[in-house]
C-alpha cells in the first residue's frame, strides 16, 4: 500500500510539473509564436538567485573584476524587477530561431523580460 501511495504521489508531481511547463510554453508561444514551435522546450522554475551566483562566479573567473562589476549591476536590475509570483524559466527555441536558449521572466501569464542565452547546437 505504501509503495502504491508513493508511486501515485510521484506520478502526480510529474504530471503537475509537465502541466506547468506546458503552460509556460504556451506563454512563450503567445509572446513569440514564430520561435516556439515543434522542438522548442521550457524548464523551470529556475532559482534566479542561484542562477545569478553561477553567472557572476563564471564571469569573474573568466574575465576578472571589471566585467564582473558591470554585469553585477545588470543582474541587480533584474533582481529588483522580480516580484512575488514571478516565474523564471529556461527555454530553448526551435530551429527557426537557431535553437536560441535563454531565460524568461513570466508574470501573470505574460513574458515581461528575456535574458538571452547562448545558441545551442
Amino acid at each position: 500500500m505504501r509503495r502504491g501511495l508513493i508511486l501515485l504521489l510521484t506520478l502526480a508531481s510529474v504530471a503537475s510539473a509537465a502541466s506547468r511547463e506546458a503552460e509556460w510554453l504556451a506563454v512563450l508561444r503567445k509572446w513569440r509564436p514564430q520561435y516556439f514551435g515543434k522542438g522548442s522546450s521550457v524548464h523551470g522554475p529556475v532559482d534566479y538567485a542561484a542562477l545569478e551566483r553561477q553567472w557572476l562566479d563564471a564571469e569573474k573567473r573568466a574575465f576578472g573584476s571589471e566585467v564582473y562589476l558591470t554585469n553585477e549591476r545588470y543582474y541587480e536590475r533584474i533582481r529588483r524587477m522580480l516580484q512575488p509570483g514571478d516565474v523564471v524559466v529556461f527555454y530553448r527555441a526551435d530551429d527557426r530561431a537557431f535553437n536560441q536558449t535563454g531565460w524568461a521572466i513570466i508574470r501573470g501569464g505574460k513574458v515581461i523580460y528575456e535574458i538571452p542565452g547562448p545558441i545551442a547546437n
